[in-house]
């Protein structure tokens, strides 16, 4: 199976210790504290930088344990979602489904992760100087109060699906195109999304951002779109009714997802929908099918969907499923 930023590894351990290592040199210093089955223990991560911030991608290849300690003082705001079979994380004392949703740590978050096998992280990270010089760019002014965070997002939420689609698509963008990471203006644009999804995450800031309707450098067609193919992405709309719902043509409105996205309407919403069957085929209810899944998410081609599929992960749909029933 492929796996996102594959082209760039990071490291592939089998050892605990060189885990907690690569945790703390890339994120903060951890400690496993139970690894179910040491013979099989395994970690592999792949990540790219964007700027001064990070796109990370980890698979975990057994159960364990592994506590956190706080963040560095007020270095790093880190957001994270899981796939794949289900892990369990402890944020200050409560527990979540990883993948049902998304962690935000930041400056004193004590975190315990309990990881399964076969589950998957996607993580980004950038130094909270950054978010703050964002914020107060789209506010116009200097903060009056440090910028604080709510500790997860529901991923199946509007903000949760909008953050999911947004770090897929840039993932998607590089796992097609790793020469994109030589150009400073493609790595400005995507670290300015990426910014703006950390900024669109539950804050003190939330109320203020979103009745001022600062939260995008991005044109309003632009938003507007996105949040119309992530609502409907599970049904069989079309480009032409993307265009329709946002007043605009086609060629305005893929110029200004190439010009601020860095892809087009219709990658957003494949990759939307791609990783949508995927979350599914990965952990799917008893009775699912490859085809009753992707049929429901909005493909009704299953040849074209099965080689955008096995473009995309590697495999073919019914590998995955198969996997994961095993």
């Amino acid at each position: 199976m492929l796996f996102p930023l594959s082209f760039s590894p990071i490291a592939i351990t089998s050892s605990p210790e060189e885990a907690e290592a690569l945790f703390r040199e890339q994120f903060v210093t951890s400690h496993i504290t139970r690894a179910h089955d040491t013979a099989t223990f395994g970690v592999e991560m792949n990540g790219v930088s964007i700027g001064n911030s990070a796109l990370s991608f980890i698979r975990h290849s057994s159960d364990y344990e592994v506590d956190c300690d706080s963040l560095d003082g007020e270095a790093s705001v880190i957001f994270g979602y899981g796939s794949g079979r289900p892990s369990t994380t402890s944020l200050n004392g409560q527990s979540f489904n990883g993948n049902d949703h998304g962690l935000i740590i930041t400056r004193n978050s004590k975190v315990t992760h309990k990881r399964a096998r076969e589950s998957y992280e996607y993580v980004f990270s950038c130094p909270a100087t950054a978010v703050e010089r964002k914020l107060q760019s789209l506010l116009n002014r200097h903060l009056s109060r440090r910028i604080v965070f709510g500790h997860t997002v529901e991923m199946r939420s509007p903000v949760g699906v909008r953050a999911r689609s947004a770090i897929s698509n840039i993932m998607n963008r590089l796992d097609s195109n790793p020469q994109l990471l030589e150009s400073p203006l493609v790595l400005a644009n995507f670290e300015d999304l990426l910014l703006e999804v950390i900024l669109s995450l539950p804050s003190n800031y939330s109320d203020e951002l979103f009745s001022s309707q600062k939260l995008s450098t991005a044109p309003s067609i632009v938003t507007r779109a996105e949040a119309f193919m992530n609502s409907r992405a599970n049904t069989p709309i079309t480009m032409s009714d993307v265009f329709t719902h946002v007043g605009c043509s086609r060629n305005t409105l893929f110029n200004n997802f190439r010009k601020f996205r860095g892809y087009t309407p219709w990658e957003f919403l494949t990759t939307t929908r791609l990783e949508l069957v995927h979350q599914q085929l990965l952990a799917p209810q008893e009775g699912n099918s490859v085809t009753s899944i992707a049929q429901l998410l909005g493909f009704s081609h299953m040849g074209r969907f099965s080689q955008m599929y096995r473009k995309r992960y590697g495999e073919r749909p019914s590998e995955t499923i198969k996997r994961a029933f095993a």
